[in-house]
């Protein structure tokens, strides 16, 4: 073997070993970017999933919280039973947008079937949403028309009605966060679903 040959033949070693390191940090890479995105995707579903078992527990503690309230405070009955109603569609609600949404079938069925899950997910839920605030708004609209009726001083009304006011903002920007996080969990969810469908073609 010539000179020219055995330089040759160093060169063709050379690069399958780099190939072959090349090839291996790309595993590495690939490895680490799934574990990363597998973490990703179980911080969005804690979030997605989250409202599922908060709600219906909160809701279940607001009902007998706000009977026993309104019994020792002298509530007025209207009001029980307004926030009562509440927490039924809250329930009723959760369940209903979360049907047929499981945390095992985002990350194991197809990718096409898991998108179209979030979707409706999505969609479902913003609705439930529009018939809660309209709920809410319709019973401190109420409320503010029952504390009008009454033959309170002014500044006692004025005091009260503001009371409503705040509680009504409150609700809207806590709410507005809440949903807003929702919202970016599911749409986070559906980029990365998007990312392993480009990741197979």
């Amino acid at each position: 073997m010539n000179k020219e040959e055995l330089d040759i033949n160093q060169e063709l070693e050379q690069m399958r070993q780099d190939y072959a390191a090349l090839k291996d940090r790309f595993d590495k890479q690939e490895i680490i970017n799934n574990h990363l995105m597998d973490k990703a995707f179980n911080a969005d579903a804690r979030w997605l999933f989250m409202d599922k078992y908060m709600t219906p527990i909160l809701s279940a503690l607001l009902i007998p919280l706000t009977i026993l309230i309104g019994i020792i405070k002298h509530v007025p009955q209207w009001f029980i039973l307004s926030v009562i109603v509440l927490g039924i569609i809250s329930i009723i609600g959760v369940f209903w947008a979360y049907k047929g949404v499981k945390k095992d079938d985002v990350f194991n069925c197809d990718i096409v079937t898991a998108a179209e899950t979030i979707r409706k997910f999505k969609k479902r839920y913003l609705i439930l949403e529009a018939i809660i605030w309209t709920y809410f708004l319709g019973m401190m609209a109420f409320g503010a028309l029952q504390i009008a009726s009454y033959n309170f001083p002014a500044h006692t009304l004025v005091i009260r009605e503001l009371i409503l006011a705040l509680l009504v903002i409150g609700a809207a920007f806590l709410d507005y966060f809440l949903v807003k996080r929702q919202m970016k969990a599911c749409n986070d969810i559906l980029e990365r679903l998007q990312m392993k469908e480009d990741a197979k073609q």
